[in-house]
């Protein structure tokens, strides 16, 4: 008698409860099998029904690991002996001039467990034997939450005495003497001052998980260049071949510049959601003398004024009271259907907005920040104040991928958007292929 699948999933059901007797189970054991193979196949295909078709330039090769980029070495880590401490990157911090350098901000990794001092160890120059000044013990500044077995970002300040030249590297150890002035692998250079400054920078990441999403990456880049953004720093964690792709192209152009955030691989230890605020303080320390202005927001979320294309005029405008150096930006969710398709073309707005701290992201005049957090500023300049920007002025559409359209309204997202970024996205898309993913919906 042919047996339907239903009447094996209610046996398998009735199984797991403890009701069929022991023989009767043992006789159902193979159907049971059979039917969690042919679920997880249904699974997996439908899966690969719903991705986007992908059109692969033959110099791009698939391979099943995500791509990782290799950290920059002029900012090398340095594993400090005896302590569970990773630093990341340093950079100067300075008043009018260089000349009155003041302290160095370094971002590292930090075990939670670990409460013992540390010392700052600089270097002023690469002449050999080098000759090393201590400092310390310094002090730091946890950022979020994490569990004690994981590692957490950690912000270090590195004080400058009166009348010491700025340093060209730093080091840090558990002891106030002097580390070997020989050898420089422990070293991490100290960046200084940059060679141009820009009107406004965008930090964006992490992009994790083999992040694919290359058509609303290019979108996104189009929008960027539209505004007048002069450069999109993308800290990778692991992105798909295709989008390295996109990424090195628009590298190339002068937009973009890709940084290693693949933290936990390089200090081998989880750290807490990919030390999500180490990235945005690192952003924002990058740039404290090289952009006016810092935006810290996701891929998936974009910057609106309300029936206008442009933004930065918005932007100075609030930002027009000498000491404003956050503007807080509230957020509301936009559904984007189907999954790969241009996230404006295809969103209807939720109809409400998330208050203040809640989901909202930051604009910042990053030299008067001393940290961020990820939905408002953490500690701004003696001085300086944050402001909570209304959705009437500036708001953030953070696109969301759902295949249900429940709570949301039928507001249009700004249809001039459509008109004008539709043909850039297709002209880019066009030149990118077949380097990068076409989408056909």
């Amino acid at each position: 008698m042919a047996t339907s699948w239903g009447s094996v999933s209610f046996g398998c059901l009735r199984g797991v409860v403890g009701r069929l007797k022991p023989r009767r189970l043992s006789a159902r054991r193979g159907r049971c099998v059979s039917l969690a193979v042919f679920l997880v196949w249904m699974f997996s295909l439908n899966q690969l029904l719903l991705r986007p078709i992908l059109s692969v330039n033959e110099d791009v090769v698939l391979s099943e690991e995500p791509v990782r980029e290799t950290a920059p070495r002029e900012w090398r880590w340095q594993l400090v002996p005896g302590r569970e401490l990773a630093v990341y990157a340093a950079y100067l911090d300075y008043g009018e001039e260089p000349s009155s350098a003041k302290q160095v901000l370094v971002t590292a990794v930090l075990n939670m467990t670990e409460t013992r001092p540390l010392y700052c160890h600089f270097v002023s120059d690469h002449s050999l034997p080098r000759s090393v000044t201590t400092v310390g013990p310094i002090s730091s500044r946890f950022l979020g939450h994490s569990y004690p077995e994981h590692g957490k970002t950690v912000l270090l300040r590195c004080p400058i005495s009166n009348g010491t030249s700025s340093p060209v590297a730093v080091r840090l150890s558990g002891q106030a003497e002097g580390p070997p002035s020989g050898g420089d692998e422990q070293w991490v250079a100290v960046s200084s001052v940059p060679d141009k400054t820009l009107k406004a920078v965008w930090c964006l990441g992490p992009l994790y998980d083999r992040y694919d999403e290359v058509q609303i990456l290019v979108e996104q880049l189009e929008w960027a260049k539209l505004q007048g953004i002069g450069e999109v720093i993308a800290y990778v964690d692991s992105v798909a071949p295709q989008v390295m792709a996109v990424l090195r192209h628009y590298e190339k152009e002068g937009l973009v510049r890709v940084i290693d955030w693949n933290i936990a691989h390089l200090v081998n230890r989880d750290v807490y959601y990919l030390g999500q605020l180490g990235l945005l303080n690192d952003c924002v320390y990058r740039n404290k003398h090289r952009a006016q202005y810092v935006f810290l927001h996701d891929v998936d979320e974009r910057l609106i004024v309300p029936h206008q294309l442009h933004v930065m005029d918005q932007i100075e405008s609030i930002f027009k009271a000498p000491s404003t150096a956050a503007a807080v930006v509230r957020s509301a969710f936009y559904r984007r259907a189907p999954k790969g398709s241009r996230i404006l073309m295809h969103s209807r707005m939720k109809s409400s907005f998330y208050p203040h701290g809640v989901r909202s992201k930051v604009i910042v005049r990053p030299r008067f920040i001393d940290a961020t957090d990820v939905h408002d500023v953490d500690a701004v300049s003696v001085g300086y104040q944050r402001v909570a920007v209304g959705e009437s002025e500036l708001f953030l559409a953070h696109f969301r991928f759902e295949t249900i359209d429940i709570g949301y309204s039928g507001d249009e997202l700004l249809p001039d958007y459509v008109d004008v970024m539709s043909p850039l996205v297709a002209a880019k898309m066009e030149l990118l292929a077949p380097s990068a993913p076409m989408n056909t919906t």
